[in-house]
């Protein structure tokens, strides 16, 4: 996890939490999800569904999965970073008084289907 310098924290979960981080190497901006779960094994890691699925998918619509790490027993995932998914557009139209406009709903439904 040297390689990456946290910057805030994304978001909470109940599997875990999502930070904002950097890539010291080359200063690529990534979002870390790592898991509140433990690991004692490299094979237990590589044996949960939601891994082995994000490992398979290669699509525009899906955010990619860059690297996979386990410091000491904490698995953590690493991730293309995006600045606002479904639920934080949906928040601030919300916020706004606004709703989503019809292209808006119909291009998140093309993209989830």
């Amino acid at each position: 996890m040297e390689k990456y310098k946290i910057i805030e924290v994304s978001g909470k979960g109940s599997f875990g939490e999502v930070f904002k981080a950097v890539n010291r190497e080359n200063g690529e901006i990534v979002a870390i999800k790592t898991m509140k779960e433990k690991f004692s094994t490299w094979e237990e890691c590589m044996n949960l569904r939601e891994l082995k699925s994000l490992r398979k998918l290669q699509h525009k619509n899906v955010v990619k999965l860059k690297e996979v790490l386990r410091v000491q027993s904490t698995l953590s995932f690493v991730f293309e970073h995006v600045d606002q998914d479904i639920y934080k557009l949906y928040e601030n139209h919300k916020k706004e008084g606004t709703r989503l406009s019809e292209p808006e709903v119909r291009s998140i439904f093309y993209q989830l289907a």
